[in-house]
C-alpha cells in the first residue's frame, strides 16, 4: 500500500511538472553569419554623399575583417559577420570618389590613416621650399562614425522562432549612425593696402598643417603639410580705391594643438607679382593670428592679417596670361542704402 502511495505521489508531481512547462517554439539555423544594418544621418555634417563605405575590425586584435564594404544608398548600409565582437569605421562616399585623399595602412584599426595626396616638390617654386615637406592643395571633406564592441553570438546566428524564406537573411542589429566631420576649415582674410599694385592674386603657402588623420584612434597624423593655393577672392574697399581684402576658404586636417595651444609655427607666404613686373614675396607668421573654434559643423580656424604692398606704377601687361600671375575673382558686396 505504501509503495502505491509513493508511486501515485511521484506521478502527480511529474504530471504537475509537465503541465507547468511552457512548450517552446522550434528554432532554425539560417547560416553562418548575420547582418548588421547602419542607418546614417548626414544632416549634422551638411554633406550629401553619393554613398557610404564601412570597414570592420576585430575588437580584440584590431585586425581588418572586411575592407570597404560599399553602399550606393548614403543613408543605409548592411554588413554581415560571423560570431565575434567588432569595431566599425564608416565614411562618406568611398576612397575612389575622393580626389585629394587616400586610405593607407588599413590592415589594423590603430594604423588606419587618411592622408592628403601631395608631393615633395612644390608647385609654387618661387616660394620658400622646406626639405622633407609634403605640398598639396586642399583635402576632400571627410566625415566618419566609429561604432565599437558590436557583438554577434552563436545564439544570434542559430536560433529563430520561425524559418525564414529561401534567400532571406536576418537583420540582427540596427544601429543609428551620426557621422561628424574630421576635416577642418581654414578661413583666411588678408587686408591689403595698395592692392592695386598687384597684377593678380598671390600664389600662397600655408605651412605646418596636419597631413592626415587616424580615424581609429581619433588623432591627427604627426607628419606636416604645406597647403598650396591662390588667394584670389578680392573685395575692393569703397573708402579707399587702393585698398582691399583677399580671402580663401580651404578644407584641411588643420593645425596640431595640445592643451596649451598650437604646437607648430605657421607661416602664410604670398608671392605677389606687381604691375611693373617685379616679384614681391610677403611672409607672415600667423601662429598667434589663428583663432580656432567649432562652427557647429566642423573645427574652424580663422586667420586675419594685414599687409602693405609697395606702390608700383606700370601696366599689368598680359595679366592672367602671364604664367606668374593668377587672375582675381572679384566679390561683389552690396552697399547699404
Amino acid at each position: 500500500m505504501r509503495q502505491v502511495i509513493i508511486k501515485l505521489l511521484f506521478c502527480s508531481v511529474l504530471v504537475s511538472i509537465l503541465i507547468s512547462c511552457k512548450r517552446d517554439h522550434l528554432y532554425y539555423s539560417t547560416g553562418s553569419s548575420a547582418a548588421i544594418q547602419f542607418n546614417v544621418d548626414w544632416k549634422p555634417t551638411q554633406l550629401e554623399p553619393n554613398g557610404v563605405s564601412i570597414f570592420s575590425y576585430d575588437h580584440i586584435s584590431g585586425d581588418l575583417v572586411t575592407s570597404s564594404n560599399i553602399s550606393s544608398n548614403p543613408n543605409k548600409i548592411e554588413i554581415a559577420h560571423t560570431v565575434g565582437m567588432y569595431d566599425f569605421l564608416l565614411f562618406n562616399d568611398t576612397e575612389y570618389e575622393l580626389d585629394n585623399v587616400y586610405f593607407a595602412d588599413i590592415d589594423n584599426i590603430n594604423t588606419f590613416k587618411i592622408l592628403t595626396k601631395g608631393t615633395s616638390t612644390p608647385t609654387y617654386r618661387r616660394l620658400s621650399r622646406i626639405s622633407g615637406m609634403t605640398y598639396a592643395a586642399e583635402t576632400d571633406n571627410i566625415a566618419k562614425e566609429s561604432v565599437h564592441k558590436v557583438e554577434i553570438t552563436k545564439q544570434d546566428l542559430e536560433y529563430f522562432f520561425s524559418k525564414p524564406a529561401v534567400g532571406d537573411y536576418n537583420i540582427l542589429k540596427i544601429i543609428d549612425a551620426t557621422p561628424e566631420r574630421i576635416t577642418e576649415l581654414i578661413d583666411i582674410e588678408i587686408v591689403v593696402k595698395n592692392i592695386t599694385s598687384a597684377a593678380g592674386a598671390p600664389r600662397t603657402h600655408l605651412t605646418n598643417m596636419a597631413v592626415g588623420y587616424l580615424p581609429g584612434v581619433d588623432k591627427k597624423h604627426e607628419q606636416l603639410l604645406t597647403h598650396e593655393f591662390v588667394l584670389n577672392n578680392r573685395v575692393m574697399f569703397s573708402s579707399d580705391s587702393k585698398d582691399g581684402k583677399i580671402s580663401k576658404k580651404l578644407i584641411s586636417f588643420g593645425p596640431h594643438k595640445n592643451a596649451t595651444g598650437l604646437i607648430h609655427q605657421h607661416k602664410l607666404i604670398m608671392h605677389f607679382v606687381l604691375v611693373n613686373g617685379e616679384d614681391h614675396v610677403v611672409e607672415l607668421d600667423v601662429t598667434n593670428l589663428i583663432n580656432s573654434s567649432h562652427d557647429g559643423i566642423q573645427n574652424l580656424h580663422k586667420i586675419r592679417a594685414e599687409l602693405e604692398l609697395p606702390v608700383a606704377i606700370g601696366d599689368a601687361g598680359d595679366g592672367p596670361f602671364n604664367p606668374d600671375v593668377e587672375d582675381w575673382e572679384n566679390t561683389e558686396v552690396e552697399l547699404p542704402i
